[in-house]
């Protein structure tokens, strides 16, 4: 059992020291905008699905921020897919648990994926954190756990 965190990647740069800082809470499911989760769930399937493929996605100013562009480049995350699939299998899929938002600092919201990877013998967290810009701030792939 791989007990160990893990993480994929990494918020970067002022998000890390932010995140670290704020307080969220959990967003009622009712409250979840459901266009902005599908556009969460899209973009985190995107990343996931190319990679698996060994290809890389792409990310636009559209989408993500400058930090996120940067740091999440071609060699980045086939570098990373590389280490995913040999801790816990190929990705297969994700289905989203919840929302999490700032209620305090910089405005992010944080969708929580349970992932499933073909050997992994535990649940693995999914997670997409946004900007008050709607761009991807941060992506994470690491076990599950339910204190956030």
């Amino acid at each position: 059992m791989k007990i160990r965190f893990f993480s994929i990647f990494l918020l970067f740069g002022i998000i890390a020291g932010c995140q670290s800082q704020q307080k969220f809470e959990e967003v009622d499911a009712a409250e979840v905008d459901q266009a902005k989760l599908e556009m969460a769930a899209n973009l985190t399937e995107n990343l996931l699905s190319e990679q698996k493929k060994g290809g890389f996605y792409e990310l636009t100013a559209e989408e993500a921020t400058s930090a996120m562009i940067s740091g999440l480049g071609e060699r980045r995350q086939k570098k990373s897919y590389k280490q995913i699939k040999k801790m816990f299998g190929d990705y297969k899929s994700i289905r989203f648990n919840h929302m999490m938002r700032s209620t305090t600092g910089a405005y992010l919201e944080i969708y929580r994926f349970k992932g499933d990877f073909d050997q992994s013998e535990n649940e693995l967290e999914v997670r997409a954190v946004f900007d008050a810009d709607q761009k991807l701030a941060g992506f994470f792939v690491r076990p599950w756990t339910t204190q956030f």
